[in-house]
């Protein structure tokens, strides 16, 4: 899951996920090798074109070329998986740190506190937000990683190849810019319109299984149709 943030909400996650940063740093340098490979195993595959348009292509060559691209991938993989393995076990750490603060720190505040704000919103504070974060810590730090080193060694590569080929690929680049800030227009809006939507239901759920107990005590069970 990836998701869209500002700058403020950035640097509060950057802080929030300080307890298992060592995990998220491994699994994003390795997501970000993992990226470099892949344009490098896309980068051999010119020579390849060279020597098959050649007037007399050399076999050995081609085959040493196409291992050469087979093993990049081979490594690019590896990488993936090794960079959301480490990710995915900052994000359970992280799971276990912040569910042990904030119970501890529930366990303190005035009970007066506890009763205004609901169990829905409790509830989605323990569980909904912290399994959000998980999930951006487990999936969307890699992705960052790589999102932003392939771009930029992609960019790096194609001046080395046609310059003129990455100066149209700069100049469509604001384009794109302006695409995604419209999409994202209301996201703020709906973001709490959706939290405020499902601490609703949560406080709903909850208070009706609390009742659950004085339903069954006033239910005779004649409400139930015996047709």
């Amino acid at each position: 899951m990836t998701v869209k943030l500002n700058a403020q909400e950035e640097l509060t996650l950057w802080q929030i996920m300080a307890p298992v940063k060592r995990f998220i740093y491994i699994g994003m340098a390795l997501s970000a090798l993992s990226g470099v490979a892949w344009l490098a195993a896309l980068l051999f595959i010119r020579p390849i074109t060279t020597e098959l348009l050649s007037a007399a292509p050399n076999t050995a060559r081609l085959w040493t070329w196409c291992g050469t691209i087979l093993a990049t991938i081979i490594v690019a993989l590896v990488l993936r998986i090794l960079s959301f393995k480490w990710s995915h076990l900052g994000a359970f750490q992280l799971e276990e740190v912040l569910r042990t603060q904030l119970t501890s720190h529930l366990a303190k505040v005035p009970l007066g506190y506890v009763v205004s704000t609901g169990s829905g919103a409790l509830k989605k504070i323990l569980m909904d937000d912290v399994r959000s974060l998980h999930a951006f810590v487990a999936d969307s730090t890699p992705l960052l990683a790589r999102g932003y080193t392939t771009p930029l060694v992609a960019l790096i590569s194609m001046f080395f190849i046609h310059w003129p080929m990455a100066l149209v690929s700069l100049a469509i680049f604001p384009v794109g810019m302006v695409a995604m800030r419209l999409a994202f227009t209301d996201y703020a809006e709906g973001r709490q319109a959706y939290d405020a939507a499902n601490e609703r239901i949560n406080r709903t759920i909850i208070e009706y299984v609390q009742g659950m107990q004085v339903v069954r005590t006033f239910d005779d069970g004649t409400s139930s149709s015996t047709e």
